[in-house]
């Protein structure tokens, strides 16, 4: 049982608050995180604090990863993320404050990345 215990205390659900992620998460879904995150993959769903406000969760999806430089939607502006950066943006981009407005998040802000959703029932299953 001891053995067992780090396991399961790595997963825990998160309810997902607002449309930033629409249409691949609604607000009101209820989702399984992992605190387990061993590496960082584009495309990836993450739960991060922020320096805007450290009381509000956010959710995301990884679009660059460190030491990247890209040009994001063909704006003229290249993006250096630094080595311990990931660019993030909300699939919902009209209705999603990201790294478009307040710039790369450091990788230490991350809490979880989720996994797998639980409610609503018709479409429970792995998020991708």
């Amino acid at each position: 049982m001891n053995k067992l215990l780090p396991f399961i205390n790595q997963f825990r659900l998160f309810n997902i608050s607002g449309r930033s992620m629409l249409p691949v998460l609604s607000d009101g879904d209820v989702v399984i995180t992992t605190s387990r995150i061993d590496f960082y993959q584009r495309g990836s769903i993450i739960v991060f604090t922020h320096n805007v406000n450290k009381e509000i969760l956010f959710v995301k999806r990884i679009i660059g990863l460190p030491t990247e430089i890209f040009n994001y939607n063909g704006s003229f502006k290249n993006i250096r993320i630094h080595p311990d950066e990931i660019f993030v943006l909300g699939d919902n981009q009209l209705d999603s404050f990201d790294s478009r407005k307040y710039g790369p998040i450091k990788m230490d802000q991350v809490l979880a990345k989720i996994i797998f959703r639980v409610w609503p029932l018709h479409k429970f299953g792995l998020i991708k």
